[in-house]
């Protein structure tokens, strides 16, 4: 709750309890016709056999005197609406104001959070759907503003067919590459034979050739066996790609202002799966056509469950093992009490196989530390996934890009008042801020729209739109310099008291945040915030104000509200230039 509701229901509780009642009330609840209504007297009234409008009005008399409440009135059956003093807003806010978490308060104790997304295959351009792993880098951000510990892990897709795939295409264009004999086994190049552009061009041309001849595909499983098997040649091979895709996987997602603690890609289950995972899942594992598995037929109601396919009839591990076995590395090593995994909603049943055979075979205990954090699809216009203008996937890095130079065209050009450096600077806020609030302001589950135009305006619910409302509070602020900041607050006019409502629900904003692994609330609230903001601007003048008190209290209620907007973008890694410039 709010520090607001916290304050009510302790004093409507102590009402109550004048009145006979000690039962555990509903609590109090925003209203249409006050600021709050309280609907306890209604169930009581039924407990008691008494007429509810009389146990209201114990309560409204008990209420007089209040610190808290202004006037307390009986509407309907029962309920009892509920206006509250101006001056216990005014110290509400000041207490916000003073307080670095602007009124949040934890109540669960310290965990350790493991949060794994973006999750790239090797050798595969990002594309728009990874525009969404802002989502788990938002939450990362929620989680340490909640006091948690955070290990972010990017699970780099690094050890299936697709290797396979690149191997043999490399030794058909390129035979006299020292990596295809069989003979040497070390002293290789410590240059990559191919950059980063050239590998994901040699990937398409691999995958196509597999999908064309079966020979090949056949060849490149083998390859792949024989990587995973340990030849030496296809390991050196398999590290400078490895190499130079995280390379180019952090210069890309730095853009986004998107970092991680951890590159663990699937390569490592090997090894956990070798060494002693392999004998801990043994006892709960069956053969099925060649096929080593594990059922969840024990955990079915409603519905059939695949089994999770633990070794394939050619010896080699799955999908399904490789995630378990970085579940086991997660748990046991980094010691995670959660572990939050951001993917694409359609995703859901291959988590919940995890889950599942993950339980059965001990390798979680009973406090389930798995979350799956599905989200929906990034589409273009006509609903369909988002594309490019030719139909092919739109690209991450296009999109960045794309975003980028569309900002730079509605700032001022470059020359005698603003460098080259100052307006890139710019462009990169406002593009990434509006890339990432129009992923945020949408529920994580939710498919939503995207619309380049859209999101770049300054008017709506939109990135620019919030940086502009933050800009404008420095403004305001700049022009009110050498007044204080910090000068009793005195809420009077309706839109100060809602600004003080809406500056007062940060902390159930990020609480609803935090317990759905959702940035939507606080993107939400964050608008919601600016809206009230503006409003109040319109209508009550700050520095064109001769009386003195008034401008001071309103400076102090402007300022208040521009380190919450800075706090929540901050939550969801979008920057807050100080001027915004318009061309």
């Amino acid at each position: 709750m709010t520090l607001i509701e916290n304050k009510i229901n302790e004093v409507i509780k102590t009402a109550f309890e004048k009145a006979g009642f000690n039962e555990d009330l509903l609590g109090v609840k925003p209203s249409t016709h006050a600021d709050f209504q309280c609907n306890d007297a209604l169930p009581l009234a039924k407990k008691a056999g008494r007429n509810p409008r009389e146990i209201a009005s114990e309560i409204v008399e008990n209420l007089k005197n209040s610190d808290v409440i202004e006037s307390a009135e009986i509407a309907g059956p029962g309920f009892i609406n509920l206006t509250l003093k101006n001056d216990f807003l005014s110290s509400v806010v000041e207490q916000i104001d003073s307080d670095k978490k602007h009124g949040f308060v934890k109540y669960d104790a310290k965990q350790t959070v493991m949060l794994d997304y973006c999750s790239p295959n090797l050798a595969k351009e990002l594309h728009v759907g990874h525009l969404r792993s802002v989502i788990g880098e938002s939450v990362k951000k929620i989680e340490q503003f909640c006091g948690n510990e955070t290990i972010a892990d990017n699970h780099l897709g690094d050890w299936g067919t697709p290797l396979g795939k690149i191997i043999c295409e490399l030794e058909i264009e390129q035979p006299e590459l020292c990596y295809f004999d069989k003979n040497k086994t070390e002293d290789y190049p410590e240059e990559s034979p191919l950059t980063v552009e050239e590998l994901g061009a040699l990937y398409v041309r691999a995958n196509l050739r597999c999908k064309e001849d079966e020979e090949a595909a056949t060849k490149a499983r083998i390859a792949t066996a024989e990587l995973q098997g340990g030849r030496a040649g296809y390991r050196a091979l398999w590290k400078h790609f490895v190499n130079i895709s995280i390379n180019d996987l952090k210069q890309l997602l730095s853009r986004l202002d998107i970092s991680f603690d951890v590159w663990e890609g699937e390569s490592m289950a090997q090894d956990i799966l070798d060494n002693y995972l392999m004998a801990e899942l043994e006892p709960y594992t069956e053969m099925d056509s060649g096929a080593k598995i594990i059922s969840l037929k024990e955990f079915e109601t409603n519905k059939t469950l695949p089994p999770v396919l633990i070794v394939k009839t050619d010896g080699g591990y799955t999908y399904h093992s490789s995630d378990l076995a970085a579940l086991h590395r997660r748990i046991n090593h980094y010691k995670a009490d959660k572990v939050l995994y951001f993917m694409d909603a359609r995703q859901s049943l291959h988590m919940e196989q995890i889950s599942l055979a993950a339980k059965k075979s001990k390798i979680i205990k009973e406090n389930n530390p798995i979350v799956f954090c599905g989200f929906g699809t990034v589409n273009g216009k006509n609903g369909k996934p988002f594309a490019t203008r030719d139909g092919g996937v739109a690209t991450l890095r296009s999109l960045i890009e794309e975003a980028f130079n569309k900002a730079k065209d509605i700032l001022p050009k470059a020359g005698a008042e603003h460098s080259e450096e100052e307006i890139n600077t710019l462009a990169k806020q406002i593009s990434v801020g509006a890339l990432k609030f129009n992923d945020m302001k949408n529920p994580r589950t939710s498919d939503y729209v995207f619309d380049m135009d859209a999101i770049l305006s300054f008017e709506g619910k939109t990135g620019p739109y919030m940086q502009y409302a933050i800009a404008r509070i420095n403004s305001i602020l700049d022009k009110a310099e050498g007044l204080s900041l910090d000068s009793k607050i005195v809420i009077k006019e309706k839109e100060e008291r809602s600004l003080a409502m809406q500056i007062d629900a940060f902390a159930k904003a990020v609480n609803k945040a935090y317990e759905n692994k959702d940035p939507y609330f606080i993107a939400d609230y964050s608008y919601e915030l600016a809206k009230s903001f503006s409003s109040f601007y319109t209508a009550c003048p700050i520095l064109n104000n001769d009386n003195e008190e008034e401008k001071l209290s309103r400076l102090h209620l402007a300022k208040a509200v521009r380190e919450i907007l800075i706090t929540s973008l901050g939550l969801l890694g979008i920057e807050c230039p100080y001027k915004m410039l318009r061309g």
